[in-house]
């Protein structure tokens, strides 16, 4: 953990404590993984993530551990935040404006 982070009871807490300025990720992995599995429980389709939501690394990582294996992602960037994430997972690649270079790259992956 770096040093200027810390662990609070709630998000709450530390809005009201610390007064940001600036945007605060609050993030609970077991949330996650919890609505991952409960919505692929209750979907019988096939479910992917839009990496454009949030394509930090814990978030990719605990999608993964939540059983999740197609992302849908819009740029070479986000292939490649996935592969590191899972190196086999299904990338669906929906982008309307691509430059032939992009294209050429994003077939790489």
């Amino acid at each position: 953990m770096r040093k200027d982070m810390a662990i609070w009871p709630t998000p709450q807490v530390h809005l009201t404590k610390c007064v940001p300025d600036e945007p605060i990720m609050y993030f609970c992995p077991e949330a996650l993984r919890e609505t991952a599995q409960r919505f692929q429980r209750g979907f019988d389709g096939l479910v992917t993530y839009a990496v454009k939501a949030n394509d930090h690394a814990e978030v990719l990582d605990n999608l993964v551990g939540a059983g999740l294996r197609a992302f849908d992602v819009a740029s070479p960037e986000e292939m490649a935040r996935v592969r590191r994430a899972l190196p086999e997972a299904v990338l669906h690649y929906h982008n309307p404006v691509r430059s032939r270079s992009e294209v050429a790259e994003a077939i790489g992956y």
